[in-house]
């Protein structure tokens, strides 16, 4: 019978990666490259390469921005607030 390695307590910290932050990053980029390549390539330019199961929720979460730009944009018009760049948060005074 085979022994089994003796279990760690509950209170100590698994261990530590092995390797270094910079190398698990650059392992991970050359890892998303791989797959990109051996992606299906698009059959035309903005084709999603997305499987079709993904569909129902891009058209939820493109839908969200939608009414979330439109809803921005009523606002703005409704302070007179001048258009900016929409992914900057407004200054607020305190």
């Amino acid at each position: 019978m085979a022994e089994k390695p003796p279990q760690q307590p509950r209170d100590v910290d698994p261990p530590a990666p092995s390797l270094d932050e910079n190398i698990q990053h650059h392992l991970g980029d050359e890892l998303r490259a791989a797959y990109n390549a051996l992606a299906p390539k698009p059959a035309y330019l903005g084709d999603r390469t997305l499987p079709a199961e993904f569909e129902h929720q891009l058209l939820r979460i493109e839908a969200t921005i939608e009414v979330r730009e439109k809803g921005i944009e009523a606002i703005r018009e409704a302070l007179a607030i001048p258009e900016a760049d929409s992914n900057e948060a407004p200054d607020r005074e305190r």
